[in-house]
């Protein structure tokens, strides 16, 4: 059967013919989706990425193998809680972020002044939680001197590596 003359089948796929026009209503969809994952998938790695990969319980682990001084090691547990603490609650706002995001893309009439919000919502995130997580890393590498922190997180990039 020989394809309509303004479209052409091809696995399924629908392509519009360059004479007839395009509203540009699905294009702007696609990168309004664009942005909200990338949003998504940048802010979730904000602590794993300042951290180089390596998880608290990891990062704990390393110090006190490394640190002998109690009164030092005690310092930096409380810092390292404080991390797991932030991570925790950066979780729970990407998450509450995520179910309202999806929801209003799950909505095929959301206009692009209903989907700005939610775009400064998820940049605001972002941009909280690497504040967050840089001033933390910068606390935690005052605490430890540069032998430590290369022994700390040689380590724990060798441990988050590990299967």
């Amino acid at each position: 059967m020989p394809a309509h003359p303004a479209s052409t089948r091809s696995l399924g796929v629908t392509r519009r013919s360059p004479t007839r026009p395009c509203s540009g209503r699905g294009q702007r969809g696609q990168t309004l989706i664009l942005i909200f994952l990338g949003t998504l998938l940048v802010g979730s790695t904000a602590a794993g990425g300042v951290f180089g990969g390596a998880s608290v319980p990891v990062l704990r682990e390393r110090v006190r193998e490394t640190m002998s001084d109690q009164a030092q090691r005690a310092r930096v547990d409380l810092t390292l809680d404080r991390i797991a603490a932030e991570g925790k609650r950066h979780d729970e706002e990407r998450r509450l972020f995520e179910k309202d995001a999806f929801a209003q893309l799950a909505r095929h009439d959301a206009t692009l002044a209903e989907l700005q919000p939610l775009v400064a919502r998820g940049d605001a995130l972002h941009r909280r939680s690497r504040d967050t997580f840089l001033e933390l890393r910068f606390e935690l590498r005052d605490q430890l001197g540069a032998e430590q922190w290369k022994k700390v997180f040689e380590g724990a990039a060798a441990a988050a590596s590990a299967p």
